[in-house]
């Protein structure tokens, strides 16, 4: 069982978002067991080294992240990211970043690796209007992005030609 974030359709589109993204899917299969990762490939920036350097892996926006069974098991989880760190090195991947599904547990052990926790899921029906967007966020949301609307600030793609100047 698996969403859309899990389809061929839905990496393909995302890649399209990504230059030079190649779409990948991951398969851990073990006694029975079987772990099933969406991701997207990317070579690193140019300002990085370019392809040259290697690349890095991400699974794309949305709950994309691994599905399978064995993913309760804190012994399996391990043998399966120690597997996907293996399967990195060797195909010159430096990093990841791995979307987990809010509603999934996390089988995270001390010495499996770093988990970052980044905030709670909130979910906004957007089919609506703006105005009850608008009013669904809470009020010190909506002050902060009038301030930041006000003080110039925008949404701006990342293409790694600011890296230098940070």
């Amino acid at each position: 069982r698996h969403d859309c974030y899990h389809t061929a359709e839905y990496l393909t589109l995302m890649a399209s978002q990504e230059p030079n993204a190649i779409v990948k899917a991951l398969l851990y299969q073990e006694a029975g067991a079987e772990i099933f990762l969406p991701i997207l490939v990317r070579p690193l920036p140019e300002c990085l080294g370019g392809s040259d350097a290697g690349s890095d892996f991400m699974v794309p926006y949305g709950y994309g992240g691994p599905i399978g069974s064995g993913l309760d098991n804190p012994e399996l989880f391990h043998r399966w990211v120690n597997a996907l760190g293996e399967w990195a090195v060797n195909n010159n991947i430096h990093t990841g970043f791995l979307r987990w599904h809010p509603l999934l547990p996390i089988p995270m052990e001390q010495d499996t690796g770093n988990l970052s926790l980044l905030g709670t899921t909130v979910a906004v029906e957007l089919a609506g209007f703006q105005g009850e967007v608008d009013a669904a966020a809470r009020p010190t949301h909506r002050s902060e992005i009038r301030w930041l609307l006000r003080n110039g600030y925008s949404v701006v793609w990342d293409t790694w030609d600011r890296y230098e100047d940070f």
